[in-house]
């Protein structure tokens, strides 16, 4: 069940133009919009990006929760900007650590932003420096 929360329209645009000039999200960058359109991060991957002149990439309905067709997008339309709750980032990084071919598909990726919200953000701390 979704839980509502009145928020002005000018918050959610100051929120937007913050973002795109924090950031400099301009023409030149794609989000891919994984949050479904009721929840908030919606509002950022499709008013923030198109008010900058950016571009929104959707995926397939039907692969929606898949990190593998996550990945072929992010390659295809060359992803800049990635805008998800934490899980949804985690489910990448969990595929991408499962599949050789996939981590280096990934390390070769434009994404210059990253923000994680709408959940708790775990704290990473790189394997090689784990004890």
């Amino acid at each position: 069940m979704p839980k509502g929360v009145a928020i002005s329209h000018l918050g959610a645009c100051n929120t937007c133009l913050d973002i795109n000039e924090r950031f400099a999200v301009g023409s030149g960058d794609v989000v891919l919009s994984l949050a479904a359109l009721s929840f908030d991060l919606s509002v950022y991957d499709l008013f923030g990006v198109l008010a900058s002149g950016g571009t929104v990439v959707m995926p397939d309905p039907k692969q929606g929760a898949n990190p593998e067709h996550w990945l072929q997008l992010l390659e295809e339309k060359q992803v800049t900007v990635w805008n998800t709750a934490p899980p949804v980032m985690t489910a990448l990084l969990e595929f991408v650590r499962l599949d050789d071919e996939a981590a280096a598909r990934f390390q070769q990726l434009p994404l210059r932003v990253v923000m994680l919200s709408g959940d708790f953000c775990p704290k990473w701390v790189p394997t090689e420096l784990q004890e």
